[in-house]
């Protein structure tokens, strides 16, 4: 897709690099976009706090699901610092964001082919990811290898259940009719992304988006006037990390239980 044609004319920057006096009016321009049909677009967002139950459960996880695709830790003494598998050596935090990522990515899809679906003109989705923690290529192969065994594939199953054929895919860069390579989070699609989640933020969880900067109230009520101009415009779905699909936490809580019973 060419830049031209994507994202919203006249946003060159995501949230966090916009001056701070001109978000309100970028935000007002993003609304009056969505309102008048200059986008064609379906939200799905994740948000909210989940108070560490999410985490908590993809470390759980990671430790039963390693034995599936045959990776293991290695220790600095008693601490795991390093999961190892198929060669290739990640560092806790670059092994726990692809894990978490094969997690969230299907609570995304699920209510997006749900609502997806009911587009006759939609049959293929692909989901594109920004930059994986550590070597981005590394990380979406260990990501595909959770995503085939439980409890990750159970959810992706349901998620086929709704009709669609779903693709993952990664946009670290692209290039313009200029032919300069420029890295994906610079590409109009992810700026635009970048700012409907912020107003989902604003939303539903503002104290998110306050815990980084003392935004006022009004900021915060400007902020969230993009989500409200998803809801009242296009097809849309706010998923709540403090109120989580019980599909979610069945399917995790399922797979824990039976693996630890087993061992």
């Amino acid at each position: 897709m060419r830049a031209q044609e994507a994202g919203v004319e006249g946003i060159p920057t995501n949230f966090k690099n916009t001056k701070r006096r001109l978000k309100a009016k970028r935000v007002q321009h993003i609304a009056s976009a969505i309102e008048g049909g200059e986008v064609n677009l379906i939200a799905s967002v994740v948000t909210g706090i989940s108070n560490g139950r999410l985490v908590q459960l993809a470390i759980d996880a990671v430790n039963e699901v390693r034995k599936q695709i045959g990776a293991e830790w290695l220790y600095e003494g008693t601490i795991p610092h390093t999961l190892r598998w198929n060669g290739y050596d990640y560092r806790i935090k670059s092994a726990m964001g692809s894990i978490v990522y094969s997690g969230i990515v299907p609570i995304l899809c699920i209510p997006f082919a749900t609502i997806a679906d009911r587009r006759p003109d939609i049959g293929d989705l692909t989901i594109i990811l920004d930059q994986l923690p550590g070597d981005n290529e590394r990380g979406m192969q260990l990501m595909n290898a959770v995503a085939r065994v439980e409890p990750a594939s159970a959810m992706w199953a349901q998620t086929r259940g709704e009709g669609l054929n779903l693709h993952i895919a990664n946009l670290g860069s692209f290039s313009p009719e200029c032919g300069e390579t420029i890295p994906g989070k610079r590409h109009p699609n992810a700026i635009l992304v970048d700012w409907v989640a912020v107003g989902a933020y604003a939303f539903h969880s503002p104290q998110v988006l306050q815990a980084e900067i003392d935004y006022t109230d009004d900021e915060i009520e400007s902020f969230a006037s993009i989500w409200r101009a998803i809801e009242s415009s296009v097809p849309s779905k706010l998923v709540d990390l403090d109120n989580m699909p019980k599909e979610f936490f069945e399917f995790q809580e399922k797979f824990l239980a039976k693996e630890k019973t087993s061992n």
